[in-house]
């Protein structure tokens, strides 16, 4: 089982004041050399195998405003994220392990922002990826000028 660490970064200013996360969402994971692709923007297709244990970390633009990921809608065939708090603190994230392999499931992720807290949610949505979305559907194999190597 591997873990996985996905890294939800937000501009919390920009996304407050354009009340939405489009352009201010940035997704990130540590597993670009297994094949996750998109890493900076906000359609992050993360690699994932059946076992595989799933991080979301929140990652504010700015520290000094509130914000806190309160949801990630995920099709529960393949992942349940349940939100998690560091023993000893206030600080939340999100945790799940990927229950079977798949080929492709989007994913939804909710922010609170701000102060009163407002929820905003991807309007784009990134996604776990199974080896069957690789080209040829094994792993290493890539299309090369439309044949297989």
């Amino acid at each position: 089982m591997r873990t996985i660490t996905i890294t939800v970064a937000v501009d919390v200013a920009g996304a407050l004041a354009a009340a939405t996360l489009t352009d201010n969402l940035y997704l990130f994971d540590d597993n670009r050399a297994n094949g996750s692709i998109n890493q900076g923007t906000s359609v992050l297709k993360t690699r994932v195998k059946e076992g595989d244990r799933l991080l979301w970390l929140p990652l504010p633009f700015e520290p000094e405003v509130f914000a806190s990921i309160h949801a990630i809608e995920l099709d529960a065939r393949y992942c349940e994220p349940q939100r998690r708090t560091y023993p000893g603190s206030h600080v939340v994230y999100w945790e799940g392990v990927v229950k079977q392999d798949l080929e492709i499931a989007p994913y939804r992720v909710t922010f609170a922002l701000g102060d009163p807290p407002g929820l905003l949610s991807s309007a784009e949505n990134p996604s776990l990826i199974g080896d069957g979305d690789r080209p040829g559907g094994a792993p290493g194999r890539r299309e090369t000028a439309g044949k297989a190597r």
